[in-house]
């Protein structure tokens, strides 16, 4: 059977354009993979007629009655695709698109770096019409110091061994907000071993929202720290999130367009 299955979830505000083309280029991958296509809720009629529209032997629909947030509905399908006795479940967005050869590398890279729970990758960042605007660059070895400052890992990129379930639990549902970082931080901290592929292998699409969403995540964030930090620790990795909450959105805005290489 197919070892990998790709997690992507979806909702009613959707893009239909942006989703379409996600899915597609999971389809295009160069090595067979099962996607997870996981519904949140009820979706529009243009979203569940595309659904309808892919091959049934690749793609598995998972309903959710009602919108229950993105940790739940991530948990759903990865328990799911846990359950049908998959080796690596990699994540996806909506609205991103992976190169073709993503989950080949990820794949390789795992199956002979047997020590490694989680692997990322760098990414090209698109606007809303799909342009080049620059590229995320993260470290290649991502360590719990390295995590207690920043999210070393691009959520829509990581690729999972099954036994990181196993080992570290899932996605805190409680949390509407920075459910992946928390993730991260509490994984490793607790022995999980974190990696980025060097290669661009996903286009992130840097949404019109983008400084509000931040502002947004950064109280979820400041409360992870505080559970899983030493006292000594959490101070200083707090200063970071209280200016960008502080800082004035038009400001933000163009120190993250600076931000961007």
């Amino acid at each position: 059977m197919t070892k990998i299955a790709v997690i992507l979830p979806v909702y009613i505000k959707d893009s239909p354009l942006f989703f379409d083309a996600a899915v597609k280029s999971i389809l295009q991958q160069t090595v067979d993979v099962d996607l997870y296509i996981c519904k949140d809720g009820a979706l529009t009629d243009r979203l569940d007629n595309l659904c309808l529209e892919y091959p049934k032997d690749r793609v598995k629909i998972i309903q959710s009655q009602q919108n229950k947030g993105l940790p739940t509905i991530l948990n759903k399908g990865i328990k799911i695709a846990l359950d049908h006795g998959y080796d690596y479940i990699a994540r996806m967005d909506s609205d991103d698109i992976s190169d073709p050869k993503r989950i080949e590398k990820q794949f390789t890279y795992l199956c002979e770096n047997k020590d490694v729970h989680i692997l990322g990758t760098n990414a090209i960042l698109i606007n809303s019409q799909g342009d080049y605007i620059g590229k995320k660059e993260l470290k290649t070895k991502v360590f719990f110091s390295d995590l207690k400052y920043n999210c070393e890992l691009i959520h829509p990129s990581v690729m999972f061994r099954r036994s990181f379930f196993e080992q570290f639990g899932f996605y805190d549902d409680s949390l509407l907000k920075s459910q992946d970082y928390e993730l991260w931080l509490r994984s490793s901290k607790d022995g999980a071993i974190i990696r980025n592929l060097s290669q661009h292998l996903i286009q992130f699409r840097y949404e019109p929202n983008i400084i509000s969403r931040r502002k947004k995540e950064q109280k979820y964030n400041i409360q992870i720290k505080y559970k899983h930090l030493t006292i000594s620790d959490f101070l200083p990795s707090i200063i970071r999130p209280l200016a960008i909450l502080l800082c004035p959105s038009p400001l933000l805005r163009w120190l993250l367009t600076k931000h961007i290489s």
